[in-house]
């Protein structure tokens, strides 16, 4: 049986967090969902801000890198 890109992205040790266009997220490995104590069911449609709301200024930096292309 030949292995998918998500099976590979599940048994990453690295925290994997799949978006959307409008950012919102479509995926979060096992890694990434213990990472920030949530499940895929909770957190599934959610805008990324939404999880990651105690760094406001931060979340505004990957923002302006998205928009500049980095």
């Amino acid at each position: 049986m030949e292995k998918t890109v998500h099976d590979y992205i599940t048994e990453l040790s690295t925290g994997v967090v799949v978006l959307d266009e409008s950012l919102s997220i479509k995926y979060l490995n096992s890694s990434a969902l213990s990472m920030l104590d949530t499940s895929l069911k909770a957190s599934k449609k959610k805008k990324l801000n939404e999880i990651f709301y105690e760094e406001p200024d931060s979340f505004q930096n990957f923002i302006s890198c998205l928009s500049d292309n980095r």
